[in-house]
């Protein structure tokens, strides 16, 4: 695997932004760096303050159609470990992880892999 590009969307009342590649920080929120050689390096997006809106966590393999078997999301919190996530299959290039509703204190593991065009993914990151 080449390059597989971690986002989060924050929506907030009418407002969402978006964290990815091309948007490293939001208020409180930050990419820390964009990989694209297929290192064993981590995409990482920390939260400050994860008391506000609802966060959308996914994931898009720009380099293909499988998910290498060694792909896996940790979530942290507070510097321990809260839960690891694999793919739930390895074809497809679109992962979508989980969803957080801090209105409503809810965690949705989706842990969903699916195939999108270039256009479905322009629509997914357009806000």
């Amino acid at each position: 695997m080449e390059d597989l590009d971690l986002y989060l969307e924050l929506s907030q009342k009418n407002d969402k932004e978006l964290v990815y590649y091309e948007n490293k920080n939001i208020e409180g929120i930050s990419l820390n760096k964009d990989i694209r050689s297929g290192s064993v390096e981590a995409e990482i997006i920390t939260v400050d303050d994860i008391s506000k809106g609802s966060y959308s966590f996914f994931a898009h393999n720009l380099s293909g159609d499988v998910f290498d078997k060694n792909v896996v999301c940790k979530i942290i919190i507070n510097n321990e470990l809260y839960k690891e996530i694999r793919p739930s299959r390895n074809r497809g290039n679109y992962w979508k992880l989980f969803d957080i509703d801090m209105i409503k204190k809810n965690f949705d593991l989706i842990n969903e892999v699916s195939m999108i065009t270039g256009e479905e993914m322009k629509e997914v990151i357009s806000l």
